[in-house]
């Protein structure tokens, strides 16, 4: 029953709803754009993977790569000259922030401007660096549910070092 737990929480996500009886009523026609980089097979597949679920629960999807897609301020998230109002993308904020400045601030304006929904949105990145780890421990040193966290390295304890900004266990 994964899949079709999975197939009815896209229908939740857009309802915020726990009844999807309505969902083709309200929610028919619109376009969900799947994205992810190229070369990079394994998130490729795992992109396609959820395109065809988000299919299955009734939206119109579209896989594109990143660089094949238009983003403006005025007309939102635009592939092949078509608007899309819901964009899942498996590229990292922190990539976006770092190397593509201009198209963060686009995205900005375009959640602002509510002429998209993009889901995993840049709030997200707070929780995904691990520099939040070193915050928490500043926040409350010794807590038990915390480890400490260092910049620099611990004198004297076994410890690992993991990138600020990583993934898949980076």
């Amino acid at each position: 029953t994964l899949y079709e737990s999975l197939v009815e929480n896209f229908k939740r996500l857009v309802t915020l709803d726990e009844d999807t009886s309505n969902f083709e009523e309200q929610y028919d026609g619109w376009n969900f754009l799947f994205t992810s980089i190229k070369g990079n097979a394994e998130e490729e597949n795992t992109v396609k993977l959820l395109q065809h679920i988000a299919e299955d629960a009734g939206f119109n999807t579209e896989f594109a790569y990143i660089d094949d897609i238009d983003f403006s301020d005025e007309d939102g998230i635009v592939y092949n000259e078509l608007n899309y109002e819901l964009w899942f993308k498996l590229i990292p904020w922190e990539d976006l922030a770092l190397e593509e400045s201009d198209l963060a601030m686009i995205l900005t304006n375009i959640i602002k401007h509510q002429k998209a929904i993009i889901f995993n949105p840049a709030d997200t990145l707070m929780f995904q660096s691990k520099g939040i780890l070193k915050i928490l421990w500043d926040l409350y040193p010794n807590h038990p549910l915390l480890l400490e966290t260092s910049f620099e390295p611990l004198v004297s304890q076994k410890q690992v070092e993991k990138p600020i900004f990583g993934r898949e266990g980076g």
